[in-house]
């Protein structure tokens, strides 16, 4: 699970994202784009997740981490735009 930890990318990086309302489970679903716009801007392969349809397992874990967290300043939250609450976490 992503920790914050600084450094380069020591392989893909996982996000997961709470959508507002459930992508479709096509390939014109919100989360191919932003994939495609993170591996651009951070030069390793990314895999966005979902959490609408997370495993509960996966969601437990991701909540964990983010409650240990600081809360963003509101700029930072304000980036979230339609995607909702975002976090880190793994398969």
């Amino acid at each position: 699970m992503a920790r914050g930890e600084a450094g380069p990318p020591r392989s893909d990086v996982e996000v997961g994202i709470l959508f507002a309302t459930d992508p479709p489970a096509t390939l014109e679903a919100p989360q191919f784009a932003i994939e495609a716009a993170l591996e651009r801007l951070l030069g390793a392969p990314v895999q966005v997740v979902p959490l609408n349809r997370a495993s509960a397992d996966l969601v437990h874990r991701v909540l964990r981490v983010y409650r240990r967290r600081p809360k963003p300043s509101p700029d930072v939250a304000g980036l979230s735009g339609s995607a909702g609450r975002a976090g880190g976490g793994r398969r």
